[in-house]
């Protein structure tokens, strides 16, 4: 596959991670230990949206946005002063940020819990 096939637009990432950020999707995908299945719908969502990705195209895209988000996450914990901003942080901080999180219950025992955070497009907001 040429290189240009690969290449995505900032519609096409947007219209993706808001296809990601859906709570059935991020549900089907902790629980997925093999994710074609995952991909294969949001394919589908973005097809049905008008742009033709494949599911290996969304899952090295998907592996791409979260390790350039770890980066950036990364580099702002460690750098206060210094924060490195990405295009995509906030929405896919939306996703990601708040997955994992540590609790003390009234005992001070620790217990992980998911949180998923839905993000939802603005325009989303006008067909509601």
């Amino acid at each position: 596959m040429s290189r240009k096939g690969m290449v995505w637009t900032n519609r096409e990432v947007e219209t993706f991670l808001c296809i990601l950020g859906e709570e059935d999707v991020q549900r089907d995908l902790d629980g997925a230990a093999r994710n074609e299945k995952v991909f294969q719908l949001v394919s589908q969502k973005l097809l049905d949206a008008g742009f033709e990705k494949n599911t290996e195209q969304c899952r090295q895209k998907s592996k791409k946005l979260r390790a350039d988000y770890r980066k950036a996450k990364d580099h702002n914990n460690q750098n206060g002063d210094y924060r490195k901003m990405w295009k995509w942080f906030n929405m896919m901080d939306a996703i990601y940020g708040h997955r994992l999180q540590s609790n003390r219950d009234r005992h001070g025992e620790l217990h992980a819990g998911i949180q998923v955070t839905t993000y939802r497009h603005p325009s989303a907001q006008l067909a509601s």
